[in-house]
Formats: C-alpha cells, sequence, structure tokens
C-alpha cells in the first residue's frame, strides 16, 4: 500500500500534512505528546513527525491497568514510519490499547483495509516546550529501600505477625507451616512523573536457612496492608508474636479489624518473577520493569509484592533480612533504572 505524505509550512506556528488526499493541521510547536488508539480498529499505526527536530517516541501496549509492552524508538524531522500492529509488540495486542508518548508534537494514524484515517480515537494531551529542542532523556538508577515489610504466619485466628522484626520468612517450616512476605516500595518518591522504566531487580538477604536452594516466587499484592508495631526479637521470631494494631496477619490486612478476601494474602496467581534463593537472591523480568511503571504511573494500584516459596514440602522456609535489620547493606533493595526528562 502506496502512503502519500507531503507536509508544507503554512504559518510559524502550524503545519498542513497531507495523508492520500486528506489534509490536517498540526500545531507545530515544539510539545509533548501522548495519547492512546484503541486495538482492533486498525492494522497499522503510523506516525509523522512533521517538526524540525528528532523526536523520542515509545509506543506501549496495556490492557487494564497493566503495561504490558513498550517498543521506544526515534523519528528524524519529517520523518513518517508505519508499523503493522501485530509487528510492534511480542505480545498479542488483543484486548489491549495501544499508548504513545512523544517528546515532542506528531500525527498519530492508522489503517485498515486500505483507508488511512488519522487517528479520530486518540485522546491527546499537549504541553508546550518553549525551548528550540526537545530535551535530552537523562538515563538514572536509583535504589530504593522498602517502604514497609512484614511476614504473613499461617494461623487460624490471624493472632501473630512481626511487623517491625528485623527478618522476613518464606516457604514451610520444619512442620510445614507456612511463611509468606511481604514488601513494598514507594517507586514515586526517588522517580520524576512520566519516567520510562528500563530495568528493576529486587534483592534480598538469605541469613538463614535449614534448605539448600529453593525457589521464590515474587507475585503483585492486590490489597493494601500494614505493618504494626509487632515485634518478635531475631532469635525465635520464625513463630512469630502477637499481632499489634495496623499489622498484617494471615488473615489480616491490618488486625484486628480488616482482612484479606483470601487467607494468606490477596494476589495475582501469575508472578511477576521467579529465583532461586541460596544466600542473596535477586528477582528481575520484563513483568517486573511493566510492574513498577504501572506504580509510577498509577501509585493508587501499589501495594507491593508478596515472596512466597514451596509450600508443598516441610523445611523449604528461607530467612530473609527485613527493612529494620541492623545492618544496612542487607536490608531489601530494589534497584531501578529509568529514563527521565532532565
Amino acid at each position: 500500500m502506496l502512503l502519500l505524505i507531503a507536509p508544507m509550512m503554512l504559518a510559524d506556528d502550524d503545519v498542513r500534512v497531507s495523508v492520500e488526499g486528506a489534509q490536517f493541521v498540526l500545531d507545530a510547536r515544539d510539545a509533548i505528546e501522548e495519547g492512546v488508539l484503541a486495538v482492533g480498529v486498525w492494522e497499522s499505526v503510523g506516525i509523522v513527525n512533521p517538526g524540525e527536530f528528532r523526536a523520542s517516541v515509545v509506543m506501549s501496549l496495556r490492557r487494564a491497568d497493566l503495561t504490558i509492552e513498550q517498543v521506544p524508538f526515534e523519528l528524524a524531522a519529517k520523518e513518517t514510519r508505519v508499523i503493522r500492529i501485530d509487528r510492534l509488540f511480542a505480545a498479542s495486542a488483543a484486548g489491549g490499547t495501544i499508548s504513545f508518548r512523544s517528546t515532542q508534537r506528531v500525527l498519530m494514524f492508522g489503517y485498515a483495509n486500505a483507508a488511512i484515517t488519522p487517528a479520530a480515537a486518540t485522546t491527546s494531551k499537549r504541553r508546550s516546550v518553549r525551548s528550540g529542542s526537545p530535551p535530552a532523556l537523562v538515563h538514572r538508577t536509583v535504589v530504593l529501600a522498602a517502604s514497609k515489610d512484614n511476614t504473613l504466619y499461617a494461623t487460624g485466628d490471624g493472632s501473630i505477625s512481626n511487623g517491625k522484626g528485623a527478618h522476613l520468612f518464606a516457604g514451610a517450616n520444619a512442620a510445614g507451616t507456612l511463611r509468606r512476605a511481604l514488601l513494598a516500595f514507594d517507586v514515586t518518591s526517588q522517580i520524576p512523573p512520566g519516567s520510562t522504566v528500563t530495568r528493576v531487580a529486587l534483592t534480598l538477604h538469605v541469613s538463614k536457612s535449614l534448605a539448600g536452594t529453593q525457589t521464590m516466587k515474587l507475585h503483585r499484592v492486590t490489597a493494601d496492608w500494614g505493618e504494626g508495631t509487632s515485634n518478635a526479637g531475631t532469635f525465635r521470631d520464625g513463630i512469630g508474636v502477637s499481632s499489634q494494631n495496623g499489622d498484617a496477619t494471615w488473615l489480616h490486612t491490618f488486625f484486628p479489624n480488616q482482612r484479606w478476601s483470601t487467607v494468606g494474602g490477596d494476589f495475582d496467581a501469575t508472578p511477576d518473577a521467579s529465583a532461586d534463593a541460596l544466600t542473596d537472591v535477586a528477582w528481575e523480568s520484563p513483568a517486573m520493569i511493566a510492574r513498577v511503571q504501572q506504580w509510577l504511573d498509577q501509585p493508587s494500584t501499589n501495594f507491593g509484592w508478596i515472596v512466597i516459596g514451596k509450600e508443598s514440602d516441610p523445611v523449604t522456609s528461607k530467612q530473609f533480612e527485613a527493612r529494620e535489620s541492623a545492618n544496612a547493606t542487607t536490608r531489601p533493595a530494589l534497584t531501578i533504572e529509568f529514563n527521565a526528562r532532565p
């Protein structure tokens, strides 16, 4: 299919672009552009950069509140690019939406069955950038400490917790009783809004274990939970201590009155990552990048992760250093790399 796109200057602030006979007037001032294009309407998506400067663009595939995949690329001045939707992302776009961000004003359009249409389904937001060229993105790295953590001890009444304890536990103890570790991180505290997350890694330090290498899975928690003042000390905290107000327990999000929908915690069935735990354990995956991006864009969805070990056999539990550990170098650490505007 032949695309005829011929931009021509009108006035200082306008560019008219002709797409097979249809003309559209654009604001030519440098701007930050955002929008959403519904999947299922178009076979392909195209982008025109009518400006005098290179545009950095990030296309994102989203389902509900979750970013599944992101594809960054650049458009030279006056460049047009057309990409088939089924080749844009590795994942299927069925049931999702495509959103985009650009460092300056761009024209988004789609076509299906040989018909080209400006993306009328696209809702754009723009704020002017008064500089003569778009700002370059800056790559940054931050290491976040946990904002809260706790251990869920399997009990019938939710009477045990360890909110301020120095250790976390996950897996099954010698008696086969289950433990699950909760952690949360405030990603908006050090990452500017609008940043693009490129790498995420969570590291925990194993300080005690009776088992060999065990696989630990990281699941997104779907309900808020608490870290109360309970503290089981450092020698017998594997059995926990009496729950205090605001503690998360096997039954409670906040002891004593607020409860999980499911005993043992509310979390996604599909893990964001898996890793083998022996001494230090580090989780890193594309799903974690998407998750942290979601938490950055929608902070109200951030309830952290739950660490779940092998629960079908006894003697699989691991003791991890918590955020209250006396050794700052062994506390939970979330490393995030991202691109941001200066």
